[in-house]
């Protein structure tokens, strides 16, 4: 049994015209957002074995941000370029290349977060907003076989909803 955990970056600010995408860093709204869906984890005892990113400066802010409340090493973060400015194969390949670890939290970005969430889930999902999550359980060995398999989805939250609880 593998559990996958989709996460899209939290809020970015767009207030630096000059900045190049890539260097884009999260706005006050996407640190509250990531602290608390990280929170959010921690309380439903979320324990994760492998965490993967983009490189992008939003990707990896909210990455290190639940990196901090799961108690990941930061040294143990993977950075992948070929999540950043790419399409579900890609993300695809990504996974499948994993050889350790039954429970993965991957950071990226939209659409391609999105459009992975819906190709791998057995249920019908809406695009993820700003620093939504989305869990999956595979009855799979390897994730060489995440391509080939669809998912249950356990849970999908977004601060929206943990802000009205």
């Amino acid at each position: 049994m593998k559990t996958l955990y989709l996460l899209r970056h939290a809020k970015s600010s767009k207030d630096q015209p000059d900045l190049q995408d890539f260097d884009r860093p999260l706005n006050d709204r996407g640190y509250a957002d990531a602290h608390l869906v990280s929170k959010y984890l921690t309380a439903k005892k979320v324990r994760i074995d492998t965490m993967i990113t983009s490189p992008a400066i939003r990707t990896m802010s909210t990455a290190l941000i639940f990196a901090k409340q799961l108690n990941f090493p930061f040294d143990k973060i993977l950075l992948k370029k070929q999540l950043y400015n790419s399409d579900v194969e890609d993300y695809l390949i990504c996974l499948s290349e994993i050889k350790d670890g039954d429970r993965i939290l991957l950071v990226g970005h939209n659409e391609s977060i999105s459009e992975l969430a819906q190709k791998l889930s057995i249920n019908y999902l809406n695009s993820l907003r700003t620093c939504a999550i989305a869990c999956f359980q595979f009855n799979i060995s390897s994730w060489k076989d995440i391509g080939k398999s669809k998912g249950d989805l356990i849970f999908e939250v977004d601060p929206d909803i943990l802000k009205e609880e």
